[in-house]
């Protein structure tokens, strides 16, 4: 699994509103939001603005775009739970948005998948009220035909599969 360090770009609106850039990149892992608050005032301080109070999120990096001005509760939230759980949060999260929450992906996460087929294989080889009603292994599965069905209830993303909320 690749290492993720989920980042945002945080920028002064004074500046920006002078045409200038002014602004900083920020590592999230393992910051609270009054650490994120302290670094967001230092880069405030290399404004050229006399008053320079104002700034907003202009750029998300391994990190669901969460808008200009979201909680930063929510941001440090998300930025935790990919620090814990990697890619496959970080692709519910895609999907989610700013609903994603680390709860509600440990009860939807149900692993990775190379397609569709072989999620719905894998979830009937796991239920064996569904292996005793077609006589699992005998029958021939349609196993594109279970699959369209059987996605009505997940989503997937980026080869990760969930169940709907």
């Amino acid at each position: 699994m690749t290492e993720i360090t989920p980042r945002i770009y945080v920028a002064s609106l004074s500046d920006y509103n002078a045409g200038r850039l002014v602004g900083k990149w920020i590592d999230l892992e393992g910051k609270t939001k009054e650490d994120i608050l302290e670094e967001v005032n230092e880069m405030l301080k290399t404004s050229k603005e006399p008053i320079a109070e104002e700034w907003a999120i202009h750029d998300f990096e391994s990190m669901p775009d969460l808008g200009e001005n979201p909680d930063l509760e929510k941001v440090v939230a998300i930025a935790d739970a990919i620090a814990e759980h990697g890619e496959a949060f970080l692709a519910y999260a895609k999907y989610q948005g700013d609903c994603a929450t680390k709860k509600g992906f440990e009860d939807s996460y149900q692993g990775q998948y190379s397609n569709d087929e072989k999620f719905a294989q894998e979830m009937a080889e796991q239920c064996e009220d569904i292996q005793k009603e077609v006589h699992w292994p005998y029958t021939c599965i349609d196993w594109e035909h279970a699959a369209r069905e059987l996605m009505y209830d997940y989503f997937e993303e980026d080869g990760y599969y969930f169940r709907n909320s």
